[in-house]
């Protein structure tokens, strides 16, 4: 693993200026990657975008979906049958009651069942916690360390105008963080500057 520190620029002229004065500190170019972070929930970390394999409002529809259609193919079916003993109707119509009780159940689950109410998705205190920004959007300057040592580095960063300095223990490779996620919470260097320490609160 490779040590790695990293600064937010609101712009990419502004991390390219500090990636500049890094250079002429001696920092070699394969040693500096600048890159944009999107905003949370945009990082594509799925096929199909999002960072998320559930959506927080469709969580737990899954099993209430399934109970409601039991309790629908359940339902509707009983009722099929009593039609069929009262009627010549063919034995079969109770099936097809059946069937149609369990796809009413299944939408009506997932679109208004125990997935909404059970606090572990929709909205409230517990939801907004789990899914809170874990970083600010903007370009990000990350330095693998060579020659100069991490406090010497984050000194460099911060001089250049660097928010909200981080570190990492992460894979560098052909000048760049190839295994960077932007969903995992920074490792943030506590410093006390005053603008440093407001983007620091901002990104908590």
């Amino acid at each position: 693993m490779t040590r790695i520190i990293a600064a937010r620029f609101d712009t990419f002229d502004g991390a390219t200026g500090a990636a500049e004065s890094l250079f002429d500190r001696g920092v070699g170019d394969q040693d500096v990657q600048i890159f944009y972070v999107n905003p949370g929930g945009r990082h594509a970390t799925y096929p199909i975008g999002g960072d998320s394999a559930v959506d927080r409002h469709a969580r737990g529809g899954g099993s209430s979906s399934a109970l409601f259609s039991a309790l629908g193919g359940i339902v509707f079916g009983l009722f099929g049958a009593w039609v069929v003993s009262m009627t010549s109707w063919h034995w079969a119509t109770a099936i097809v009651f059946a069937g149609i009780g369990a796809y009413v159940g299944a939408f009506y689950g997932a679109a208004f069942g125990l997935g909404k109410r059970d606090g572990k998705s929709g909205t409230g205190p517990a939801s907004d916690m789990e899914h809170a920004q874990v970083r600010l959007s903007g370009v990000l300057l990350a330095v693998r360390i060579a020659k100069a040592s991490e406090a010497e580095m984050i000194a460099l960063l911060e001089q250049a105008g660097g928010k909200s300095i981080e570190r990492a223990n992460g894979t560098w490779r052909d000048g760049k963080w190839v295994d960077f996620d932007a969903t995992q919470p920074p490792d943030q260097v506590p410093i006390d500057a005053p603008g440093q320490r407001q983007e620091q609160n901002k990104a908590i």
